[in-house]
Order: C-alpha cells, then sequence, then structure tokens
C-alpha cells in the first residue's frame, strides 16, 4: 500500500467558553464564581450574571421554544439565509471518499493558551474507532510539529489527545477523542483540544456550579450547512442504540445536562443551536466504554427542519458514539461539500 507524507501542526486554539488568549483561566472561572468542580463560591448562570440577553432581543440568538427553519447568518448584512444543503441530496456515502488522489497529508491543532505543546502525546486512529490500538502514536516537540505517514485511500482520521500535566496545573491539558476527521486536500487538518481549566468552565456553566457526576464522560458536536456554516435551529440527541429511546437528560442532579452555545457560552436553557455559534455539548454524559470493549451503545442524532414545508425534522447525521470516564468526545455528524478546503474543529473554510 502507497503511504504518504502526513504533517501534523499543533495550533492553540480556544475552547468554547475561554477568556482570550494571554488570560488567566484560573480568572475566568473566578469571573463566574469559582472553578468548575472544585466547589467553592456559586458560579452564577450566565441569565443569573445578566450576562446573556433576553432570548429574542439579538437577532439570530433565538435558542428555545418552537424548533424553526433552520439557517446561517449573513455576518455582512447581519441577517438569517437559507443553508446550503446540496450535499444532502442523495444518500451518505457508505465509506469515507479520500481527499483527492494521490494528495492525503493531515494536521492537527491541539490546546489554547499555551507557549508551547511539547510532550504532549496523541494518537492517531485511520477509522471511525479509538477503541483499541492506534495506527500512530506521536509526541509533539518544542516546535509543534510532527510527520507520519497516512495510507493513500484514507478518507477520515480519529485522533485522541492525551492528557497532559503542566508545572502549573492551571494550564494542564485536557484528555479528548475527537472523530470523523476529514483529511483535506491542503494537508491540514486542525483537531480540537483545551485546556482543563476550560473543560471545568464549561462544564461549571451548564451545570451551574454543580460538581460533575462520577465516572462520567463530556461529549460536544456542531450543526454545519454545506459550507461549513454555523447553522441555527439544529437539534442533538444521545439514543439509546438498542432502543432507539433517547437517553434521559434534567437540569439538576447526576443524570446527564444538556446545553447549547449562545453568545459564546453554554446555556442550559437553550433547546437548539444558534447561528452564531451551532455548537452543542453534554455534561455527565454516561460512560460505555471499559478497556477495549463497548459496553453499551449510544447513538449521538443530528436532526432540523431543512426547509419550511418540513413539519418534522429530519435526520441529517447519526453515529454512534465512545464515550470514556473523565474525557472529552467530539463528534462529527454533517456533511460538507468537497471543496472544503481546511477542516478544523472551530472553523471550516471552503472555496
Amino acid at each position: 500500500m502507497t503511504s504518504l507524507p502526513v504533517h501534523l501542526v499543533a495550533l492553540a486554539m480556544i475552547s468554547a467558553g475561554a477568556a482570550c488568549s494571554g488570560d488567566d483561566p484560573q480568572d475566568a472561572s473566578a469571573a463566574r464564581g469559582g472553578d468548575a468542580g472544585h466547589g467553592g463560591a456559586h458560579s452564577e448562570s450566565p441569565a443569573e450574571a445578566g450576562s446573556v440577553p433576553p432570548t429574542d432581543s439579538v437577532p439570530g440568538t433565538r435558542c428555545s421554544g418552537e424548533l424553526p427553519v433552520m439557517s446561517v447568518l449573513d455576518v455582512e448584512h447581519s441577517v438569517e439565509l437559507e443553508p446550503d444543503w446540496t450535499c444532502y441530496d442523495g444518500p451518505p456515502p457508505d465509506e469515507p471518499a479520500p481527499a483527492r488522489q494521490g494528495s492525503l497529508s493531515l494536521a492537527m491543532s491541539v490546546p489554547a493558551l499555551v507557549d508551547s505543546v511539547e510532550g504532549l502525546k496523541a494518537d492517531v486512529f485511520f477509522g471511525p474507532s479509538t477503541v483499541g490500538a492506534p495506527s500512530a502514536t506521536f509526541t509533539f516537540g518544542a516546535s509543534g510539529i510532527v510527520e507520519l505517514s497516512l495510507p493513500a485511500g484514507v478518507g477520515n482520521v480519529s485522533l485522541h489527545v492525551h492528557k497532559l500535566s503542566r508545572p502549573d496545573p492551571r494550564y494542564d491539558i485536557a484528555e479528548l477523542r475527537e472523530y470523523d476527521v476529514p483529511v483535506p486536500a491542503t494537508g491540514v487538518i486542525e483537531a480540537s483540544s483545551a485546556l482543563t481549566a476550560m473543560h471545568r468552565l464549561a462544564t461549571n456553566l451548564v451545570q451551574a456550579s454543580d460538581p460533575e457526576a462520577p465516572h462520567t464522560a463530556l461529549l460536544m458536536a456542531e450543526a454545519r450547512d454545506c459550507q461549513g456554516r454555523d447553522v441555527g435551529g439544529a437539534r442533538f440527541t444521545l439514543l439509546d442504540a438498542d432502543s432507539g429511546e433517547a437517553v434521559p437528560t434534567s437540569s439538576m442532579g447526576d443524570l446527564p445536562r444538556p446545553a447549547y452555545s449562545q453568545f459564546a457560552l453554554p446555556n442550559p436553557e437553550c433547546t437548539f443551536t444558534t447561528v452564531g455559534r451551532a455548537e452543542w455539548m453534554l455534561a455527565n454524559a454516561p460512560v460505555n466504554v471499559s478497556g477495549d470493549s463497548i459496553t453499551r451503545r449510544y447513538k449521538l442524532r443530528l436532526e432540523g427542519r431543512m426547509r419550511e414545508k418540513d413539519v418534522e425534522p429530519r435526520v441529517l447525521g447519526e453515529r454512534e458514539v465512545e464515550l470514556f470516564a473523565g474525557t472529552t468526545s467530539i463528534v462529527r455528524l454533517y456533511r460538507v461539500s468537497a471543496e472544503c478546503e481546511v477542516i478544523s474543529g472551530s472553523i471550516e473554510r471552503c472555496r
């Protein structure tokens, strides 16, 4: 089998809800009333703190109530438009297609708010699962760049970024697994990673200062159209794969707690995505991986009303998920057009 060079580049990115680069993550947490997961003073929810305006006060930010027809935002004119659904005209492919014959390469961005990713370890899996032995393992040096060979014909990869402890624990990097990352023709994939402090801040906002339930996971996903634009009005649901029933959720206790992003912060009162930042997360997600075994099958579903005539939402994507204790899993359910030239955990830029 022909192998081609793959370039994995570590790039800093800020996770959802993080402070601006250069800010102390502990300060960001303190601004909300204490470090998540460690008790402390009561952390106000965005609504309590007054930082989130009423749902309908800003155009394109409604995130609850009756499920609307999905839309994207024209940033230049501040108006909502119909998404590009052309890549949904046919059935989903059984196997991911390679980006372009003979030009496979890969790049990976890693964490935020740090000067170097030296010592960070990551595994690459040439497939849809991160259970079992990886296809390749590497450790970043001071340059943040590594190389490995990717077999020709591989269109998607999955990634496991290991936890990294630092001399200053405020800058520890959290364990994260990302699935179905496409390999584009440019050879640059910016995968996701975050500081442990940012993970705690996000879950703190979802759980209103309640501690994370023990032995649970964090599940995250985004909704995008065929041009990679954030889609408002989309809904995510975690399902029991055997029964087809939705996994029960709650706003209190140890049950899973969902939240959608609103004004760049997770809002547990939202019930669908907004056009500004179409992100969803599930704190206290049930763990279903023990060692190298799947103990229970769960599926994540992405759905929404594609057009006005859709009385009921249509399923845009669905896949089984792997949930590891104390780990963030990022799942990609949407399709994009082949012309998308840079795939990123935070943004997609298409021609």
